[in-house]
């Protein structure tokens, strides 16, 4: 489920929920639920932020950037048109500076630590699963440091 749906399921149960607290006698049928629904629906109540609406696929996929861009902690596909080798030119001069593209490519999986050490905090990860990963992070960093003592 979307971000959005689950925003607009939660608009829903609470707009009911408030109705019912005005007036008990409200009938808590599907009449209900429904005039809601149309309501919400009627009213193209949106919880996309209007920067997202405007960034949507400015060029057909096959046109598109081959990178992957920060997107609010979502890590999506670059908007813009390819200029040489699959990348735009922001994304060329990244590559010629650093030799790499900090998120990598799209179709790529997600990079989990950045170039610091750091974790990269994606939305999509469970806090469990952030945790294991920074765990296991410090762990790698453990071993490599054991290494270096033992070899000194």
């Amino acid at each position: 489920m979307s971000i959005h749906s689950l925003l607009i399921t939660l608009l829903h149960e609470d707009i009911c929920s408030e109705l019912r607290s005005m007036d008990q006698d409200l009938d808590q049928g599907q009449d209900l639920r429904d005039l809601v629904s149309r309501k919400i629906r009627e009213k193209n109540i949106s919880f996309e932020k209007e920067a997202d609406k405007e960034k949507e696929a400015e060029e057909s996929d096959d046109r598109r950037c081959y990178a992957r861009i920060w997107a609010d902690h979502r890590g999506t596909r670059c908007n813009s048109k390819i200029k040489s080798d699959g990348y735009c030119g922001k994304h060329l001069k990244c590559l010629e500076r650093h030799d790499y593209l900090p998120f990598g490519n799209y179709d790529e999986p997600r990079p989990i630590i950045n170039e610091e050490g750091n974790m990269i905090p994606w939305y999509d990860r469970t806090e469990i699963e952030s945790l294991a990963t920074l765990i296991n992070h410090q762990l790698i960093r453990l071993q490599k440091l054991i290494h270096t003592t033992e070899m000194n």
